[in-house]
């Protein structure tokens, strides 16, 4: 019969002097601070492109609508039209992951996705609001989010 480890058991494993840190390296994105610099300004509070809540700068992100992977360099820098500030409470995630898109300029769920009730409950909150960040030069990638 299998036993699940307790934590104490697995971490037994590492000599007292081992350290329980690793180190990693990986890519950055260099258009980063440039991209936040020219959503955000030099305010301290911002309004996230899906919910509308306003938020401090440090609670919202640079997102990408289409991907950032799967941008041409020109999308890339398109940098007035392909990102839109979201929030760390959960339009980011919703957004990257698929569970909510814009359609026509509204927030909408989508019905290819499955949800939990407190995701759904959590979703309701921000159905049918209009993004103010739709307009005819997002619209293309905004199309291209809801095809994936």
């Amino acid at each position: 019969m299998f036993l699940k480890k307790s934590y104490e058991e697995e971490i037994l494993q590492f000599e007292d002097h081992d350290n329980l840190d690793t180190y990693r390296t990986g890519k950055g994105r260099k258009e980063q601070p440039f991209l936040r610099k020219q959503l955000f300004k030099n305010k301290k509070v911002g309004t996230c492109g899906i919910c509308g809540n306003r938020y401090p700068v440090d609670l919202l992100v640079a997102a990408h609508i289409k991907k950032r992977s799967k941008c041409s360099r020109e999308e890339r820098l398109d940098y007035k039209n392909i990102v839109i500030p979201m929030c760390k409470f959960g339009c980011d995630d919703l957004f990257e992951k698929g569970y909510i898109i814009v359609v026509d300029g509204k927030v909408l769920r989508n019905f290819k996705k499955s949800y939990t009730p407190h995701l759904l409950e959590k979703i309701v909150q921000i159905e049918s609001r209009q993004c103010q960040h739709w307009n005819d030069n997002t619209r293309i990638y905004f199309e291209w989010h809801q095809q994936q």
